[in-house]
C-alpha cells in the first residue's frame, strides 16, 4: 500500500486529465497503472480506457462511495453519471493467495479471519483439483482477501495476522500456501 501526498494526488489528476484530453475521453473509465519513484515521483507504465481487473472496483466504492462498475455501464450506454465522491479514508489492501505447485484443495483459516473482522471478505478463485504451477501467474491465484483499516499500523496489524492464520491445503492436505512471498511488505 502507498499513502499518496497531496501534491501527487494533484499530479495523478493533472496526469489523468490529459490522458482524457488527448484521447477524447468524456465518459468512461479511465485505468491508469504506474510506478511511485523513491523520490515520489509517478511514472505512468500503461493506460487504458476499462476498468481495471480483479476487485479494484470494489475497493474503490467501499473507500469513496462512488460506484465505478455503474459508471461504467451507463458510459457504455451514453446514460449520465453523477460524480459524486467522498476523499478515501480508509486503507484497503486486496491480496492474493499462491501456493506452491499443486493439486489445490482448499484454504483453511479465513472463516475465524471474517468473524473476527481482520478480513473483510474472501473469494475463492480455484475449486478442488486445480493444477498450480510455479509461474506466480494470475491463474495461479487460488483465492484473495480484502483487509479494510482506518490507519497504516491498524492495515499492517492485520496483514500480519491473517497471513499467520490463513493457509492452503493440497488434495493429500499438505500446507502449500506461499507464505514466504509475503515477508518484508513494507506498509
Amino acid at each position: 500500500p502507498y499513502h499518496l501526498n497531496e501534491n501527487q494526488i494533484k499530479v495523478l489528476k493533472e496526469i489523468g486529465n490529459k490522458i482524457a484530453i488527448n484521447f477524447n475521453l468524456r465518459q468512461c473509465p479511465l485505468l491508469i497503472q504506474g510506478i511511485i519513484t523513491t523520490e515520489g515521483r509517478f511514472n505512468v507504465i500503461e493506460i487504458e480506457p476499462r476498468l481495471g481487473g480483479g476487485l479494484s472496483y470494489k475497493s474503490i466504492e467501499e473507500g469513496t462511495g462512488f460506484d465505478l462498475m455503474d459508471s461504467a455501464i451507463n458510459s457504455y450506454l451514453h446514460l449520465p453519471t453523477k460524480m459524486m465522491y467522498k476523499e478515501r479514508l480508509d486503507y484497503f489492501l486486496i491480496i492474493n493467495i499462491f501456493t506452491y505447485p499443486c493439486v489445490f484443495k482448499e484454504v483453511i483459516g479465513y472463516k475465524d479471519l471474517l468473524e473476527k473482522n481482520i478480513i473483510s471478505e474472501f473469494f475463492v478463485n480455484r475449486s478442488i483439483g486445480f493444477n498450480v504451477s510455479s509461474r506466480l501467474s494470475s491463474s495461479d491465484r487460488v483465492g484473495k482477501f480484502v483487509i479494510k483499516a482506518s490507519n497504516i499500523i491498524e492495515l499492517e496489524k492485520k496483514f500480519n495476522i491473517a497471513i499467520d492464520n490463513l493457509n492452503a491445503l493440497d488434495i493429500e492436505n499438505n500446507l502449500v500456501m506461499r507464505k514466504d512471498i509475503y515477508k518484508n511488505v513494507n506498509f
